[in-house]
């Protein structure tokens, strides 16, 4: 396994004790930071996903209650159209 096959692969556990085993101290010292950028950028991805999905929750949200005020306006309508304007 060649070291650059080896630092694309650090985010993996048995890649990393490889190159921890039989490289040099400063290709284990990149290697850990390539894995520690794998996972930063893991926890990014995932946190840009649960924000995406808590807006579109929002989103959802404020449609249904725009959806319950337009239908509270229609009925109001409909009631001062059949009671006149009590």
């Amino acid at each position: 396994m060649s070291g650059e096959l080896c630092i694309l692969l650090a985010g993996t556990a048995p890649c990393a004790l490889l190159i921890y085993a039989c490289a040099p101290a400063r290709l284990r010292a990149r290697v850990r930071l390539v894995g520690a950028w794998v996972v930063l950028e893991y926890r990014v991805a995932r946190y840009d996903w649960s924000v995406r999905r808590l807006d579109a929750r929002k989103a959802r949200a404020l449609a249904f209650i725009e959806d319950l005020r337009r239908r509270e306006a229609i009925l109001a309508r409909r009631s001062r159209k059949w009671f006149g304007d009590a």
